[in-house]
């Protein structure tokens, strides 16, 4: 995942939500989660932010979060439990989130993966209903461990890469930085992601219940309509994939209420759908530069080792409290949000 990052999500579900009104817990799991693809090509950028702590893996204290290895190098190890200390400097959760973290061989040009184990909707604690949460969110919401001790975030990365291991932002050219490519993956598990996707020509929400996530609830067109609005755009339809595709989607804030949205920044939506960056990635940014971490690209030899404001102000929005993320200058752009039934 340092190259090209997408998160898809297809999703298996026993339930059935068909318009109750009640607040059930319906559990989605996630079996494609988002991919960050090897870019070819070095390019031009600034130069990569440079990560001062020395520390070894075995100094590193976590609050929020615990880690489980899986055919993980133990030189490589380091740098993964450094990117999650970035996040653990953020995040802060009742429930303790556990990250595994995967060694393996993956298919194609695929960097790495990463994407919440399970999402949730409807449960105690929920903010917006009908609305898909990850699990590690949920669980933030409601108190209590929802999938009974198992992972909450599913990290892999590609061994058959070269990767650089040390947190000094100076990655070789023939090589990729994996604290940055940690960092990115835990974003998406965290819920930079969501369930948009598309066949034969139409979008659709790839869940049994097409229902969205809270990522997907809070985009955009650039006339102000909510994606998720079904009375406009409806899953498997041209008019979903038509948003999808539009090159004009944004992520909004909500200010007051869920009527009074500003917009945060644009998402990346290009004319052709690419299950590998479409819709869950940052539009309009560099790789290595400041908000840069969620851009649908990056390159060997290039690091990033903070998630930016534009990010934690999106995540923010999401539902995790984040300090600091009113200090970001937004445009100034008026919302309304569509309740979705």
């Amino acid at each position: 995942m340092k190259l090209m990052l997408s998160f898809f999500l297809v999703l298996s579900l026993v339930f059935n939500l068909s318009g109750q009104g009640t607040f059930t817990t319906i559990p989605v799991f996630n079996i494609h989660p988002g991919n960050f693809f090897s870019e070819k090509e070095n390019k031009n950028y600034v130069t990569a932010p440079e990560w001062q702590d020395n520390a070894i893996a075995s100094d590193i204290s976590l609050t929020s979060f615990r880690v489980t290895f899986h055919n993980f190098p133990k030189e490589a190890r380091k740098a993964f439990l450094l990117a999650v200390s970035i996040w653990d400097q953020h995040i802060d959760s009742p429930v303790p989130i556990h990250i595994e973290a995967r060694w393996e061989e993956l298919e194609g040009n695929i960097l790495a993966k990463g994407n919440p184990s399970i999402f949730y909707n409807n449960f105690s604690g929920a903010p917006i209903r009908n609305v898909y949460y990850p699990v590690a969110l949920a669980e933030k919401f409601s108190g209590r461990d929802m999938n009974s001790g198992a992972p909450d975030i599913i990290c892999r990365f590609n061994n058959r890469y070269n990767w650089y291991f040390e947190a000094d932002g100076n990655t070789p050219s023939t090589h990729y930085d994996l604290l940055s490519s940690a960092l990115h993956e835990i974003t998406h598990g965290l819920g930079f992601s969501g369930f948009l996707n598309e066949s034969e020509g139409k979008g659709f929400y790839n869940n049994n219940n097409e229902l969205p996530s809270i990522y997907d609830y809070f985009l955009f067109n650039d006339q102000d309509e909510q994606i998720s609005d079904r009375t406009m755009f409806k899953s498997h339809s041209d008019e979903l994939y038509k948003q999808m595709t539009s090159d004009n989607v944004k992520f909004c804030q909500t200010i007051s209420s869920p009527e009074d949205q500003i917009m945060i920044d644009w998402i990346y939506a290009p004319p052709v759908w690419n299950d590998g960056t479409s819709m869950y990635h940052l539009k309009g940014y560099n790789y290595e530069e400041e908000n840069g971490l969620m851009s649908p690209y990056a390159v060997k030899g290039r690091a990033n080792h903070e998630p930016g404001m534009i990010v934690l102000t999106i995540l923010s929005q999401l539902g995790w409290h984040i300090e600091n993320v009113n200090s970001i200058q937004l445009p100034n752009q008026s919302r309304n949000v569509a309740e979705l039934n």
